[in-house]
């Protein structure tokens, strides 16, 4: 169904909510990779964060716009299996769909592709909307623009709890200004550079085959966020991150 909200925005835009995939073509720049001319899993996020702002504000439903209305997306957990990482100067096509509702959750799908089509990333994120003045969750029954899902049948990952191991202390992260973002806090895409920067530099050659990142709380500009690890196996880390006695993220990076 589509809804339109011509008196609260001009009568410009037309708000959308009908099934669509949002697409856009993206060459792999310098400032994207690391030392191994690879996409940096921070910059995969950025690039798969954007597109989620991409199809809200297509949709006629930008930041400003739902901030006005009482509304903001703040995601929660997130799933990627990795083929393959991208390589400096290599074009590449990103999309993105509303993937289902579940509860509270928006369920966000995302995927990147090769030119010729073949899967490089995919994976889906959970979304919840909030008040941002109360912070009070608002559920998609109280939200007036969902959008038509496009259920993924072949997905292979899902968002899922993490199993903790037992942790070690690993250092801690200082959270800056340039990390802070429109909400007020640390973007969710730069969780990705805190728990590379927690692996020391002979492991960031290695090829990741699934990344799940568990959002709990919000970490603040100047906030020390303690960060600790543990290796179930050989094939899997797990990065914690904690801000005093508050959880602040789990992630879990499983190499192939």
């Amino acid at each position: 169904m589509e809804q339109t909200c011509h008196d609260e925005i001009n009568g410009q835009i037309a708000i959308n909510t009908k099934a669509y995939l949002c697409s856009r073509d993206h060459r792999i720049t310098f400032y994207d990779v690391d030392f191994n001319k690879r996409l940096r899993l921070s910059d995969m996020m950025r690039l798969f964060s954007l597109m989620a702002g991409e199809d809200y504000y297509t949709r006629g439903l930008g930041h400003v716009f739902l901030k006005e209305k009482g509304f903001a997306f703040l995601v929660s957990k997130i799933a990627y299996k990795i083929y393959r990482l991208p390589t400096l100067e290599e074009e590449v096509v990103l999309h993105t769909w509303v993937e289902g509702i579940n509860g509270a959750k928006f369920i966000r799908g995302y995927e990147m592709t090769s030119r010729d089509g073949k899967c490089l990333v995919i994976g889906e994120a959970v979304w919840i909307c909030v008040d941002p003045d109360t912070k009070k969750i608002v559920r998609p029954r109280d939200f007036p623009w969902c959008g038509e899902e496009m259920p993924r049948a072949d997905m292979p990952v899902h968002y899922r709890s993490i199993d903790i191991p037992p942790l070690e202390p690993i250092g801690d992260f200082v959270v800056p200004y340039h990390a802070i973002d429109y909400n007020g806090h640390l973007n969710n895409t730069d969780y990705g550079d805190v728990i590379m920067d927690a692996l020391p530099a002979n492991e960031l050659g290695r090829d990741i085959d699934e990344f799940t990142l568990c959002y709990q709380h919000e970490a603040y500009m100047g906030e020390t966020v303690d960060l600790f690890r543990g290796d179930p196996n050989e094939k899997t880390t797990v990065i914690v991150g904690r801000v005093g006695e508050r959880k602040c993220f789990e992630s879990e990076i499983i190499y192939k």
